[in-house]
């Protein structure tokens, strides 16, 4: 089967995605650009602005219209923000930021059962949702997200609602990926994260000692 995948916003979410391409990919599916007709059709969607907001919408409206019959699968920040708002937008699989991992899994699931799913965790208190990438189909750098989630809750800033409470990539976990990259050809590998800062907070490593452990990789 055809899937056309669609990531808005921030490099987190480019990850993400990338973690899920890979997933589809090994399980047999093919991935098509975004603009063509496919059989199933994943928005990863993103909330930093209200303009993001309406391209998300605008985005998942597109789609269903020029597909109808087509497995409409959204996801991220807008999906957590807006969970009322795009229920109504006859979505087949609507997740919001925890869950991405298993999104092949629901697909899956959904073609089975042809029963619609939605599903939100919440946003405090959640464990870090381990994923790996072994290659990046689109990008010459290496992506790694290494932290997600942000506690500091300025005015401005919807952020912390959205990805929930700071957390990090197991140390250990987060060198094997890096090279794992290199071995796979990347010459550059970018870190990541909503407040990448923050990595390791609450553990016996911090983001200067993953950088320097990369370093000699």
């Amino acid at each position: 089967m055809k899937v056309g995948i669609c990531s808005l916003g921030c490099k987190v979410n480019i990850y993400e995605s990338e973690v899920v391409i890979n997933l589809l990919k090994d399980h047999g599916y093919q991935i098509v650009d975004f603009d063509s007709v496919a059989d199933i059709y994943i928005i990863n969607t993103c909330s930093v602005t209200n303009m993001a907001d309406s391209k998300s919408r605008k985005l998942i409206r597109h789609a269903r219209r020029e597909n109808p019959e087509c497995i409409l699968v959204v996801c991220g920040c807008s999906a957590e923000n807006h969970q009322a708002d795009l229920k109504d937008l006859d979505i087949d699989i609507l997740i919001g930021n925890t869950g991405k991992s298993k999104i092949v899994e629901l697909i899956n699931d959904y073609l089975i059962n042809k029963i619609p799913y939605t599903y939100f965790a919440g946003t405090r208190d959640l464990e870090f949702e381990d994923m790996q990438v072994d290659k990046f189909t689109s990008h010459t750098r290496g992506f790694i997200k290494v932290q997600d989630g942000c506690n500091n809750f300025c005015t401005y800033c919807i952020i912390p609602y959205m990805r929930g409470n700071i957390r990090s990539k197991n140390f250990d976990t987060a060198l094997k990926e890096a090279e794992t990259l290199v071995a796979n050809g990347h010459k550059e590998i970018v870190l990541t994260g909503i407040h990448t800062g923050s990595y390791g907070r609450g553990t016996n490593h911090d983001l200067t000692d993953l950088i320097e452990a990369m370093s000699k990789i």
